[in-house]
C-alpha cells in the first residue's frame, strides 16, 4: 500500500507538469531583434499576441484558447510565439519594460482594440493581423491560414508581386491589406484601379462595389478620374446614389482638392517646414478652379493642421476658434468632446495669450450650457479655463458644481480630483503647471 502511494505521489507531479505544457510556449526573448534571430535560426514564422493589463478578452484568450491542447500543439510546432504587453503599469517587471520600445512600434497595427494578433514570416516580413476574442477552433483555423502556402496573407502578397492575381483576388487583397494596416494596400489598390476601373464609363461607377472602393481608397483618386468631378458637381445626388450620409461627397472631394492643390505646397515629403507658405496664392489657385468659398475653407483647415503639427499652439487654438466662428461649432457628441479637449489639453495647459483665453471661456461656456451643466468633466474644463483667465470665484463655483455631480454619480476618484482643484484654486496655485 505504501508503495502504491509513493508511486502515485511520483506520477501526479509529472501529470500536472504535462497538463501545464498543454499551452502555447511563448518566447522569453527580451526584444523583437532577439525574436527575429530565433525565427531565422528555426525557420519558423512569428505569432505575436498584443494584450493589455485591463483587457478582459486578453485574459480569456490566455485562459481558454492559448491553453487549448490542439491550439497549443499547432502553435508550438509551427510558430515562434511572443506575448507583448501594450500598456504599462507600476507592476511591470524588467522583461515587460524591455519590450516598451517594440510595443510602441506595434501600435500602428492596432485598429479596433485588443487582443490583437500579428503574424510575420520567418525573415520578419509582416504577414497580417486579426483582432478580438476567438474560440479555440476558430483561432486554430486562423493560425493555419496564417501559414497556408497559397491562402495566407504573405502568399497573396507574393502572388501580387508576381502579377498572378485575377480581378477578384486583387480587390480582395487590397481590402485585406488595408485591414492589416499595411501601406502596400495603396500600391495594390492603384493597380486594381488602373487595370479595371480607369477605362470604364462613368455610369458604371454608380454602384455599391465602386462606392466601397472609393470610400476605402479615396487617397488614390484625383480630379482626372471621371467620378471625382461628378461627385463635386452633384454632391447630393451622389450621396443618395451611394446611400451615404449628407456631406459624404463633399468630404471626398475636399480631400482630393486639398491633396492636389495644398499639401505639396505646404510640406516636403509629407512633413511641414517652418517656412510660411504663400497662403494667398494657393487660395487663389483653388478659387480659380473651383470657387472662393472652398478656397477660404480649405486653406483655413490646412492652417489649423499645420500649426498643430508644428506645435505652434497659440496660433493653432486661435485658428480653431476662427473656424468655429465662421462655420459653426460641431454640437454632436463627438464634436463637443473635441472642443472640450481643445480647450483643456491645448489652451488650458499651454496657452497664455489673454485674447485666446477669453475666447476659450466664451466657447466653453456655450458647451456647458449645451449640456445643461450636466457633465462634471466639462464643468471641470470650464472651471479650469475660467481660473486661468482670471475669474477665480466663478471658477470655484463651477468646480463645486462638478464636484457635486461627481459625488451624486458615486465617481469617487474624479470627485477627489475636483476637491483638490478647489483647494488649489482657493490658494491661488497655478493648476495648469
Amino acid at each position: 500500500m505504501n508503495k502504491i502511494v509513493i508511486i502515485l505521489l511520483t506520477i501526479i507531479p509529472l501529470f500536472v507538469r504535462s497538463q501545464n505544457n498543454e499551452e502555447i510556449k511563448f518566447s522569453t526573448a527580451k526584444s523583437w531583434e532577439e525574436v527575429l534571430a530565433e525565427a531565422k535560426a528555426t525557420n519558423k514564422p512569428i505569432f505575436v499576441d498584443l494584450y493589455t493589463t485591463w483587457c478582459t478578452y486578453c485574459r480569456q484568450m490566455k485562459r481558454e484558447v492559448f491553453a487549448d491542447k490542439k491550439v497549443a500543439e499547432y502553435a508550438n510546432k509551427n510558430f515562434i510565439s511572443v506575448m507583448v504587453q501594450m500598456d504599462s503599469s507600476k507592476n511591470d517587471n524588467e522583461y515587460i519594460k524591455n519590450w516598451y520600445p517594440d510595443a510602441a512600434k506595434f501600435k500602428r497595427y492596432v485598429s479596433t482594440g485588443y487582443p490583437c494578433y500579428l503574424f510575420f514570416t520567418a525573415d520578419g516580413k509582416y504577414s497580417g493581423k486579426e483582432e478580438g476574442f476567438r474560440k479555440p477552433e476558430v483561432f486554430l483555423t486562423l493560425l493555419q491560414k496564417a501559414i497556408d502556402p497559397k491562402g495566407s496573407y504573405a502568399a497573396q502578397i507574393a502572388s501580387f508581386e508576381q502579377g498572378t492575381l485575377n480581378r477578384e483576388q486583387l480587390l480582395e487583397l487590397a481590402y485585406w491589406s488595408n485591414k492589416n494596416r499595411d501601406s502596400v494596400c495603396f500600391k495594390i489598390a492603384k493597380q486594381y484601379k488602373k487595370r479595371y476601373l480607369d477605362h470604364l464609363p462613368l455610369d458604371s461607377m454608380f454602384n455599391l462595389e465602386a462606392d466601397r472602393f472609393i470610400a476605402t481608397f479615396y487617397e488614390i483618386f484625383t480630379f482626372r478620374d471621371k467620378i471625382i468631378p461628378y461627385m463635386y458637381a452633384h454632391q447630393k445626388q451622389t450621396d443618395s446614389i451611394f446611400k451615404r450620409y449628407p456631406g459624404y461627397s463633399k468630404n471626398i472631394t475636399d480631400y482630393v482638392i486639398r491633396n492636389e492643390f495644398i499639401v505639396s505646397k505646404i510640406s516636403q515629403n509629407g512633413t511641414y517646414t517652418n517656412t510660411e507658405p504663400d497662403w494667398k496664392t494657393i487660395e487663389n489657385s483653388i478659387a480659380k478652379k473651383f470657387d472662393q468659398k472652398i478656397g477660404e475653407r480649405l486653406i483655413l483647415d490646412a492652417k489649423v493642421d499645420r500649426y498643430y503639427h508644428l506645435k505652434r499652439l497659440d496660433k493653432y487654438a486661435m485658428l480653431e476658434f476662427e473656424r468655429m466662428e465662421k462655420y459653426g461649432m460641431d454640437t454632436t457628441g463627438f464634436g463637443l468632446v473635441r472642443v472640450n479637449n481643445l480647450i483643456y489639453e491645448v489652451v488650458f495647459k499651454n496657452v497664455t495669450d489673454t485674447a485666446i483665453l477669453k475666447t476659450a471661456v466664451r466657447v466653453m461656456g456655450k458647451v456647458v450650457k449645451q449640456d445643461k451643466f450636466s457633465d462634471p468633466e466639462r464643468l471641470d474644463t470650464y472651471a479650469s479655463i475660467l481660473y486661468k483667465a482670471g475669474h477665480k470665484q466663478k471658477a470655484i463655483e463651477m468646480e463645486k458644481r462638478a464636484l457635486n455631480l461627481a459625488t451624486e454619480m458615486n465617481n469617487n476618484s474624479i470627485a477627489k480630483f475636483f476637491a483638490e482643484m478647489i483647494d488649489k484654486m482657493s490658494k491661488d496655485i497655478p493648476i495648469w503647471r
